[in-house]
């Protein structure tokens, strides 16, 4: 009786994913996600029609050997910021320079050979708007 692997196959080649050295055939490949466009609507109902200006985003990670996470910050469906967070740290946070608006996104992503990371939180620190539908 062993544990389970995951693993995946692609043409004749298969891979063990769980691996120490993240890395395929010795190259790199991009390990990404996107969070869902959050109006935040979720904390409080009433956030769905105000503004909200986006101040900072902290991550709380689980410290890896080496890694590093790159987030672009998508604001009303446009990308308005990228930022770069160091995953070998427990929490970091990075100062937003985003802008106002109704909803916000994240795509976490790391594509670099032998590096890893793994993110437990997101926080997106903001302040409350008003209600202004004009733009």
């Amino acid at each position: 009786g062993g544990s389970d692997v995951p693993a995946l196959a692609e043409g004749n080649k298969v891979y063990v994913s769980d691996q120490s050295a993240r890395n395929k055939a010795g190259a790199a490949y991009t390990a990404s996600y996107q969070l869902p466009h959050l109006d935040l609507s979720h904390i409080d109902p009433s956030l769905r029609w105000r503004r909200k200006t986006f101040e900072h985003l902290e991550l709380l990670m689980e410290p890896v050997s080496a890694g590093t996470i790159a987030v672009a910050v998508y604001v009303d469906n446009v990308l308005r910021q990228s930022l770069t967070f160091d995953a070998t740290k427990r929490r970091e946070r990075k100062k937003l320079n985003v802008g106002d608006g109704y909803n916000v996104s994240l795509v976490v992503s790391n594509a670099v050979v032998n590096e890893d990371f793994k993110v437990l939180s997101h926080v997106v620190w903001f302040k409350v708007g008003n209600e202004d539908q004009s733009r």
